[in-house]
């Protein structure tokens, strides 16, 4: 490597941040004008140049500081246009992207073997129905600013993930730790604004801005800490580490604390499936019992459907409504006549499926749900809160499908939502072959941990959908990663 391109690190660290904030307020700036294509040259240009300076520096350091500028990071909307930055965040993902690129390729690391693994395949068959979705979008440029910023999610909390996964096994635990330390400060801050509202629903929206668009994200977001926090409380020796038992007590008795006020209904129904799955995988229940279990609660429920819908109907108990305590938001779950939180979804969710229905191969392209669904909505499944416009919404109006799983059918067609399942189900099974194998108990904790974290956003991904979310995405993906890559790396047959 010629030693003149070799820039050390303090000298990296500090051209390479002073670059950073320099482009960052050009992009602000530029944004506020009308952008020349030379313009755009230059901050191509000097993406390009950070990119290069520090695909020459140690790609971790820059990583974690790039997570870490996630948590901290705010939404802004460009001027004169519908696009919406995420600061700094996204300008470092973009740079992080192209050096680890620009590295790979300069050391010839790539191996043809990553393109055997099966949770790849996944990735990239999602990424190729994606680019197909983007050509037959009803919104072509609406779908190609959406799928940029989704493969920028993929390749850098997957692939890179996996990278530096390979390279040390328990970094995740690391970066686990990290971002929970992190968020104590901001916790407590937002509980004790949070009081001065007397814990009110009305407030929790407004009060975890700007960091949070909505109570619901950030619910989300400290639900996938919960499951960490907690094994690591359960199987942390306290003779031999008590500080770390005590510490990581503390961080989960304050997330289910701050979880509980946020009054998430899906934040609080995702830690509860993740408890059972937990007693299911301690009692090593047996598959066949909890699927005979399944079928025969199905049954029974279908038999009584009638009196469920009746009994459904006459719940009155509203999660919206500003004085909701924690009883009446939960309690109202199952309100589907007067809960507009409630009806809302439904028709959402009923408008994603009439979408899919009209396109099953290749959806209406990515980023379109959220104008396309408006003409799909029928009138007698719309609420007080339901949207006719996308534009200039009220808060707590907007939001696309509410569910994940919808939101990808109606998008992308059945291939995507066949890949992006199939993705989770080869994660589980995989967990699932390494839980049972024989490994150390500290790299069963662990990996235990990261499925379960994930698996917080598999429950709440029925009610909410936030792979569009740095935050959100980064541990989901993440977590998935981690699983798969510990998984190649002990050759467990499948």
């Amino acid at each position: 490597m010629p030693g003149h391109l070799i820039i050390q690190n303090k000298t990296a660290w500090i051209v390479q941040y002073l670059l950073a904030f320099l482009m960052l307020i050009a992009v602000v700036y530029t944004s506020m004008h009308s952008l020349t294509l030379l313009v755009w040259l230059l901050i191509a240009g000097s993406f390009f140049t950070l990119a290069y300076i520090a695909s020459y520096t140690t790609l971790l350091s820059m990583y974690i500081v790039t997570v870490v500028s996630m948590l901290f990071s705010v939404e802004m909307q460009i001027p004169n246009t519908a696009a919406i930055l995420r600061l700094p965040s996204e300008p470092l993902l973009i740079i992080m992207a192209m050096a680890f690129f620009l590295k790979q390729l300069r050391v010839y690391s790539f191996s043809s073997n990553e393109f055997n693994k099966a949770d790849n395949i996944f990735i990239l068959l999602f990424i190729l129905v994606m680019c197909i979705t983007c050509y037959t979008s009803s919104m072509l440029s609406v779908s190609i600013k959406a799928s940029m910023v989704k493969i920028l999610y993929l390749f850098n909390f997957y692939f890179v993930v996996k990278y530096f996964v390979a390279l040390d096994k328990i970094i995740i635990t690391k970066w686990f730790n990290l971002i929970s330390v992190l968020s104590v400060p901001l916790i407590i801050y937002y509980l004790w604004k949070h009081s001065s509202y007397d814990f009110s629903k009305g407030a929790a929206g407004d009060i975890v801005k700007p960091l949070f668009n909505d109570h619901t994200i950030y619910s989300c977001f400290l639900a996938f800490f919960a499951p960490y926090n907690f094994l690591k409380t359960l199987f942390t020796p306290i003779t031999e580490k008590p500080f770390t038992k005590l510490f990581h007590g503390f961080l989960f008795l304050l997330i289910m604390i701050a979880v509980t006020a946020s009054g998430c209904r899906a934040a609080w129904l995702s830690i509860i499936a993740v408890l059972i799955a937990g007693i299911i995988f301690k009692f090593k229940i047996n598959y066949k019992w909890i699927i005979a279990s399944v079928v025969a609660v199905s049954i029974y429920v279908a038999f009584n459907f009638d009196n469920y819908v009746a009994e459904s109907k006459r719940n009155r108990h509203d999660s919206s409504a500003a004085n909701a305590d924690i009883t009446t938001q939960a309690q109202s779950v199952t309100n589907i006549s007067s809960d507009n939180s409630n009806l809302e979804r439904l028709n959402r969710w009923s408008c994603a499926w009439r979408m899919f229905l009209d396109k099953p191969l290749t959806g209406f392209g990515p980023g379109t749900y959220q104008f396309q669904y408006l003409d799909y909505q029928l009138k007698e499944e719309m609420t007080p809160i339901s949207v006719t416009s996308p534009y200039n919404i009220r808060q707590g109006h907007g939001g696309t499908a509410h569910q994940e799983y919808l939101l990808v059918l109606s998008e992308m067609g059945i291939f995507g939502f066949l890949f992006f399942i199939w993705l989770i189900i080869l994660t589980w099974k995989r967990t699932c072959n390494m839980l049972t194998a024989k490994i150390n108990t500290e790299e069963k904790v662990i990996i235990a941990a990261m499925f379960f974290a994930m698996l917080t956003y598999v429950v709440h991904a029925f009610f909410n959908n936030f792979l569009d979310t740095d935050k959100t995405a980064f541990l989901f993906l993440g977590s998935m990663a981690f699983i798969n890559q510990i998984y190649a790396s002990k050759k467990i047959v499948l």
